[in-house]
């Protein structure tokens, strides 16, 4: 017992009951469903971190529940508390540096977002002279234009990639992970 604040939420999700948590923190509320973020196989040390510290609009994209003022509101988003203390400053900084991109909040910086081969190209070689073997990004485009610039990667002597599209939410954008092999 961590002396967290917290509400069990009863709802749908998946088109299944289920239930996640309401947590508070810093007199703030957000959802949390670990068991959605656990991976489906076990991937021995892996997890995701997709429903973490949610606003009520980000949950509701595929959690049903019916408040009824049964639950408190949810209506902060964490990646903006983050930012904000991020920007003040301060003897913590570079932890919360290092959640903001765990959770991969950098995405939502647009400035970020990979608008053309090159940018893919000299992201990737950073992550492979690490020694890394997958990459997560924002992408300005068409899951068509991926592909052909997942196809000209072979030029780095890549063996395989794979990839995982899915909408970047209130965007026209795709989050795409990949993952390759040398």
């Amino acid at each position: 017992q961590v002396g967290i604040e917290n509400r069990i939420v009863e709802g749908t999700a998946g088109d299944q009951l289920h239930a996640w948590n309401l947590v508070k923190l810093d007199g703030k509320w957000y959802h949390m469903d670990t068991t959605w973020d656990d991976p489906t196989p076990d991937r021995k040390g892996k997890v995701s971190y997709n429903y973490y510290l949610l606003s009520d609009a980000e949950m509701a994209r595929d959690h049903f529940w019916t408040n009824n003022g049964k639950y408190p509101t949810a209506s902060t988003l964490y990646r903006e508390v983050l930012h904000g203390l991020i920007t003040e400053g301060g003897s913590k900084t570079a932890a919360y540096q290092k959640i903001y991109h765990t959770l991969d909040y950098s995405l939502y910086n647009e400035s970020d977002a990979i608008r053309e081969h090159a940018a893919l190209k000299e992201k990737v070689q950073t992550v492979m002279k690490d020694g890394g073997t997958s990459l997560t990004f924002r992408y300005k485009g068409t899951e068509q234009g991926l592909v052909q610039d997942l196809q000209d990667l072979y030029q780095l002597g890549m063996k395989s990639i794979s990839y995982y599209v899915s909408n970047m939410a209130d965007t026209t954008d795709l989050r795409v992970k990949i993952t390759w092999t040398l």
